[in-house]
């Protein structure tokens, strides 16, 4: 087996080959090898590094390279902060498992879809989905990736959709060193994002997702 290091160096590198308006996002998301065996997630993030516990390198190389760029998406997208502003609002009435919930719905729903264009990216199996039959129908009117994660967690929230008991939250509170969830950081990520997604072809990942 290969070290750590070398797989996230490959996957890393594979995937700003493919897309390379990847690279102005994983270049700020240190990647960090952690011995976590009692987590059940194959990545996870405290909104400013990427955490991968042993699981993460038992996977094929598409579905490394998307657990990479799911836990790079929760960070550009600055969805700590998010949830932190909505905490705020709604004080005890805030559920951070949903809201984490409703992230990885619309992150991986638009990776499905660039996997499907190129098959360079692949969700692996147990992951929340869009087509879930539970959750399906709140998606008829308009696709996954084009909500915004309040939008989907207030809708999740309005109609009491339970959270399947597999799912395993990998957003914040994990370990120590987390981000800045300042307004100054949050317009530097949006800066980053905005090159980014210039730099990507149009209807590419980015863009869905940045819409």
């Amino acid at each position: 087996m290969k070290p750590s290091n070398e797989v996230i160096r490959q996957a890393l590198g594979q995937s700003v080959i493919r897309y390379p308006g990847l690279a102005g996002i994983l270049l700020w998301c240190p990647c960090q090898a952690v011995e976590a065996p009692n987590r059940c997630c194959f990545g996870y993030t405290n909104g400013k590094t990427i955490y991968l516990p042993p699981v993460f390198f038992e996977l094929k190389p598409a579905e490394q390279r998307a657990v990479i760029v799911h836990e790079a998406c929760h960070i550009a997208f600055c969805h700590l902060r998010r949830a932190d502003k909505l905490r705020s609002r709604e004080g005890g009435q805030f559920h951070h498992r949903l809201f984490n919930y409703a992230a990885d719905l619309i992150i991986n729903a638009a990776i499905e879809q660039t996997g499907e264009e190129g098959h360079w990216l692949a969700l692996p199996v147990g992951v929340v989905r869009a087509d879930d039959p539970s959750i399906k129908p709140l998606f008829e009117k308009a696709p996954a990736h084009t909500w915004t994660v309040e939008e989907l967690y207030g809708e999740l929230k309005k109609h009491s959709v339970e959270i399947p008991l597999t799912f395993v939250a990998d957003l914040g509170g994990i370990e120590a060193g987390g981000p800045d969830l300042s307004e100054e950081a949050s317009e530097v990520w949006r800066l980053r994002l905005k090159r980014a997604v210039q730099g990507s072809d149009p209807g590419s990942f980015l863009r869905k997702l940045a819409g």
